[in-house]
């Protein structure tokens, strides 16, 4: 990963408002890019995207605990 990247990347997820749907995103966009250059195989794709999809879960869980009055 190049540091140029590695900028961009903080200054986007600074900029956005919700900060984990971004690198939510930048992680899927990451793993496509593995699977497509052959380092990931489907069933990695498999066993990553359940566990990114329970990330997801616990920061809807963390989002709604953060707006209860």
């Amino acid at each position: 990963m190049d540091e140029a990247y590695l900028d961009y990347f903080i200054l986007k997820v600074e900029a956005a408002q919700n900060q984990p749907l971004v690198i939510f995103g930048e992680l899927v966009h990451l793993f496509y890019q593995l699977k497509s250059e052959g380092i990931l195989t489907d069933q990695d794709m498999y066993i990553i995207k359940a566990d990114l999809n329970k990330l997801m879960e616990v920061c809807g869980a963390c989002e709604r605990i953060k707006s209860t009055p």
